[in-house]
This record gives C-alpha cells, sequence and structure tokens, in this order.
C-alpha cells in the first residue's frame, strides 16, 4: 500500500502511480472538498478574460473547472514539479479539448515573469514542502499588483476520528502529521501572508470530512509505517480498525482533516 505523504513529494518514485490519481479523483468527489474548492473560486473573484495560476495543479482538476469561467479570451495555467501529473492533466485537457497550459515546475522557483496573473490559487500543496514560504513568495512575485491569492491548507495536528481509544488516536493522529514536511502550516499562513506584505487577509477555518472507505483507503500506507517504526504495534492497530469498522457499520463513523482557506491580496 502507498504511503500518500511520500508519493506527492516523489510521485515518479512510487511503484502504484495510478493511486495518486485515484487519491485526487476520489478526494474531488467529496462534498467537503468540492466547497473547499468553491470557496476559493468564489474569494478570487474570477472573470472572464482573467489569468489564473494553479500552483501544485495534480491531474488538473480546477485548472478545467476554472477554464469554463475565465473563457476563451483568459488564461490558465497549471504547474507541478511532477512530470507525472502533468502528463496525466494534459491528457485530461486533450480529450476535454480545453486550451489550456500546463508545466513542469517546483513551487519555490516558477520560472514566470513578475506581475503576470490576476489570481493565483494552491490547495493541498504547502505540507509537503520543506520550505512553504519561499513558494507563497513566489506565487505573488507573479500576481499582478492588486491581484489575489487564495491558498487552502492543513492542519493535521487537529485531525479526528470518531474512536473508542483517544489515547492511541493522538498517537496516530501525531504520527500522520509528522509525515508530513509541514503538517500545520495551515495555521501558520496568516503570518506568512502578513509577513510578505500581502493586505485584506482573511482567513476561516474548513475542514475536509473524510468518508470511512476513503479514509481507511489513504491511512493505510501510512498506518503500515508507523508500526514499521514502532510507533504503535500491529495489535494495536487492528484494535483501532476494528473499532472503526464497528462505528461505520453503525453509522457512526466520523474523521476529518482541518486546515484554513487563507486568503490576501498584492499591492
Amino acid at each position: 500500500m502507498q504511503n500518500i505523504a511520500l508519493g506527492f513529494q516523489s510521485p515518479e518514485k512510487i511503484t502504484e502511480q495510478k493511486f495518486l490519481f485515484d487519491f485526487l479523483d476520489k478526494c474531488d468527489e467529496i462534498d467537503s472538498v468540492r466547497v473547499c474548492k468553491q470557496k476559493i473560486i468564489n474569494y478570487l473573484d474570477i472573470k472572464e478574460g482573467d489569468c489564473v495560476l494553479d500552483v501544485g495543479c495534480g491531474i488538473g482538476q480546477e485548472v478545467q473547472r476554472i477554464k469554463q469561467i475565465v473563457g476563451k479570451n483568459g488564461l490558465v495555467v497549471g504547474v507541478d514539479k511532477s512530470e507525472l501529473m502533468i502528463e496525466e492533466a494534459k491528457k485530461r485537457a486533450d480529450k476535454l479539448n480545453l486550451s489550456v497550459k500546463y508545466s513542469v515546475a517546483d513551487a519555490n522557483s516558477l520560472q514566470m515573469n513578475d506581475n503576470s496573473f490576476d489570481a493565483c490559487r494552491a490547495e493541498r500543496v504547502l505540507l509537503f514542502l520543506e520550505n512553504p514560504k519561499n513558494a507563497v513568495e513566489e506565487m505573488i512575485r507573479v500576481l499582478r499588483p492588486g491581484g489575489k491569492i487564495a491558498i487552502f491548507d492543513f492542519y493535521l495536528d487537529g485531525t479526528f476520528v470518531n474512536s473508542a481509544f483517544p489515547a492511541l488516536t493522538r498517537k496516530i493522529v501525531g504520527f500522520i502529521s509528522d509525515s508530513f514536511p509541514n503538517g500545520l502550516i495551515g495555521c501558520k499562513l496568516p503570518e506568512i501572508f502578513a509577513e510578505l506584505g500581502l493586505t485584506n487577509i482573511t482567513f476561516v477555518p474548513h475542514t475536509n470530512l473524510a468518508p470511512y472507505d476513503f479514509f481507511m483507503w489513504v491511512c493505510h500506507g501510512l498506518l503500515e509505517q508507523a508500526i514499521h517504526q514502532k510507533v504503535i504495534s500491529e495489535s494495536e492497530l487492528n484494535q483501532w480498525v476494528n473499532q472503526l469498522k464497528k462505528l461505520h457499520n453503525q453509522g457512526s463513523f466520523l474523521a476529518g482533516f482541518p486546515g484554513f482557506i487563507v486568503t490576501g491580496q498584492k499591492k
């Protein structure tokens, strides 16, 4: 089973690369994730003819949606450090006959001109980066004066699971959070935005709820790693998983990953 924390840091190195595409597609079907995406679009106030940048675009779902808003006179650019992701994004855009632009680029070095975009977004990207502040600075650099930026990212220490084993759950949540380079970046973004000179900064909490099957599928690789590193025992994991399955069968399962939608405007 694939480890999602490692997979999105180095997609080309994992053995089941389709896992990452499936993850992004399944995420996109979750209502709370769709709500988050729409909140970002609403804040950015994207209009016909705008130029919009999606950093860490993955397989291009939001690039496709935003293109419908900006129309034929607008431009949507998606960048991702993974050639694998960009190849898949291009294939999907071609099937839909969408005129969008994709390129392989590191979020810390966008290789784009200053003041190029009306709006810039990133979603569930910065937690995978060692130096997320640099990436935000790059996003601001390519924004035009008055342009808007919106980022959603997690505060994984706040991950919640309705479990009868709270101490074990806290241990597992801590391990999941620590598995990412910046699992707490969501709550740090307002400070970063202010330090980098953005104005009209807002921050709104948002939780992506995880249906049972999705939660277990996504976390399985991380939980195997927790056993391997002796953070938890196999018997503890079995106890935890069996109780969650029981809750699911009763219709009482609840889990979610909280974060913040943070927005700002370039002077």
